[in-house]
């Protein structure tokens, strides 16, 4: 029985792995919400120019990642709850490109890179990565 088998009794979206990944998004989800709503609005303002335009790329591109896995993990739940067929989820439900020229830039944090912003994009990424692996793995057909 295969992760991406939707006649399997057991499917991915159905499974103790699957509920546990999915709840981590959320929990990060909630983290970041919650630093952007506190400690992010109080060090924006302490920033000069650049550095704030790093803060600001770091910030978007932990958004990004988090709302790619969030579209992910639904585009899964309706894959094996048998709103949408495979051909549809592999055609337009896969994950983003794993690499892109600001992942670059952000691999090595700036000095000046809030803690709880460094914190962040380093769990958003190991999450990234892990949802990355299972999407290869479905459209291999290997799950």
């Amino acid at each position: 029985m295969g992760i991406s088998d939707a006649s399997s009794g057991a499917t991915f979206a159905g499974t103790a792995f699957f509920d546990k990944t999915y709840k981590d998004t959320l929990s990060l989800v909630e983290d970041a919400c919650a630093y952007m709503e506190g400690p992010a609005r109080a060090e924006r303002t302490t920033f000069e120019t650049h550095a704030s335009l790093n803060l600001t790329a770091a910030t978007l591109h932990l958004t990004s990642r988090l709302t790619q896995v969030m579209a992910w993990m639904y585009a899964q739940k309706a894959y094996h709850g048998g709103e949408i067929a495979r051909d549809k989820l592999l055609a337009k439900h896969r994950l983003g490109p794993r690499h892109n020229p600001l992942d670059q830039s952000l691999v090595a944090y700036p000095a000046s890179m809030p803690p709880g912003l460094g914190d962040l994009l380093e769990r958003t990424e190991r999450l990234y990565e892990r949802i990355a692996r299972l999407d290869d793995m479905i459209a291999g057909g290997q799950a």
